[in-house]
């Protein structure tokens, strides 16, 4: 009942927690998002996490990376240009053309931590 409502609570005023986008999901997707999530953090201590309710954003004074966690894998949103990425590069694809959740026009899925 309590979880019922904090959901709603979310709902109603917009404010989201990290938790709500693991719930449902699998160990192998919550370990996942936990490394990717303190890799990020990890970067800088000014770097901000600000759940939404389709991701999580991670900012300085502007998104600089946005995460989606699925059902079986975490895609990040990157605010780069494509023609920044190297061509070859593992888990890529240009978003720019793609609607899509968060910030950015570089997508990076990713399946387990050996792909992170």
């Amino acid at each position: 009942m309590l979880v019922m409502s904090i959901v709603a609570l979310s709902r109603a005023t917009g404010a989201y927690t990290f938790d709500e986008h693991l719930e449902g999901k699998t160990d192998d997707v919550r370990e996942l998002t936990a490394t990717i999530r303190e890799f990020i953090l990890g970067l800088d201590e000014s770097i901000e996490e600000v759940p939404k309710k389709y991701y999580v954003a991670y900012k300085v004074s502007q998104n600089i990376v946005c995460m989606e966690v699925k059902g079986r894998n975490v895609k990040l949103f990157l605010k780069l240009k494509p023609s920044d990425v190297p061509t070859q590069t593992a888990h890529y694809r240009d978003v720019t053309s793609i609607g899509h959740y968060g910030t950015g026009d570089v997508e990076f899925t990713f399946g387990s931590e050996a792909d992170f």
